[in-house]
């Protein structure tokens, strides 16, 4: 199967704030979706090795169409095992 693109890129950030400014200050990229979600129900739980309770989730990129998708998790303690868990995710379409 040949794949046609690229979907959407998913990162986990440190800061979501500086993030932001990058992204949409300096590169112009615009927000379809910032929202607070629940983590610790359905699937959630099972997508992060340590427990999660709430993310925070920004939708970004050019003329409506999301290109990346950042994470943080608001509130939860920073260690070094934590950030050895930060995942990356390239979504393709095929």
């Amino acid at each position: 199967m040949e794949c046609t693109g690229i979907s959407h890129i998913a990162v986990c950030v440190r800061d979501m704030d500086k993030s932001l400014t990058f992204y949409r200050d300096i590169l112009g990229m615009t927000i379809s979706k910032d929202a607070i979600e629940d983590t610790s129900t359905g699937a959630m739980p099972n997508t992060y090795k340590h427990q999660r309770n709430t993310r925070r989730t920004v939708h970004i990129g050019y003329g409506g169409e999301t290109f990346l998708v950042m994470t943080t998790h608001p509130g939860d303690k920073r260690s070094e095992e934590h950030t050895s868990e930060l995942q990356s995710r390239t979504n393709l379409a095929c």
